[in-house]
C-alpha cells in the first residue's frame, strides 16, 4: 500500500506487478478472452496500481475524494474540489500499459 505525505523530494512509485491472486485471475481471463497470457497482464495488471493510487488518496481526501472507477475504456479518480497535487504526482507516476489511454484521468476543478 502506498503511503502518501512522504519526503517532498521523494517522486512517487507504483509497482503494477500483479500478485499471485492476480495473476490467477488475469490467467482466467487470458483463457476465456483466447488471448496470450502477456497479453492479458498486459491489458489487465495495471488496474492494481490504479487500487493503489486510488485508495489512499480516498484515505488522505476524505473530504474532497468523490470516487473512482475502472472503466473497460480506462479509469478516472474524482475529487469534489480541486485535485490534489499528490494525486496528479501518483497518476503520472503509474505505469503506462497499453498506452495513454491506460492513465487515469482526474476530475475536479483543477483537472484538465
Amino acid at each position: 500500500m502506498l503511503a502518501l505525505g512522504g519526503p517532498a523530494s521523494a517522486a512517487p512509485t507504483v509497482d503494477c506487478e500483479p500478485g499471485p491472486a492476480a495473476l490467477e485471475d488475469i490467467a482466467t481471463l487470458a483463457e476465456q478472452q483466447g488471448v496470450p497470457m502477456d497479453e492479458a497482464i498486459e491489458r489487465y495488471a495495471w488496474q492494481e496500481g490504479f487500487a493503489e493510487v486510488a485508495s489512499p488518496l480516498r484515505t488522505a481526501h476524505p473530504e474532497s475524494f468523490a470516487g473512482a472507477a475502472l472503466l473497460e475504456e480506462g479509469a478516472w479518480i474524482a475529487f469534489k474540489d480541486e485535485v490534489p497535487e499528490e494525486a496528479t504526482d501518483l497518476v503520472e507516476a503509474l505505469p503506462k500499459p497499453g498506452g495513454s489511454h491506460r492513465t487515469p484521468r482526474l476530475l475536479g476543478s483543477r483537472a484538465e
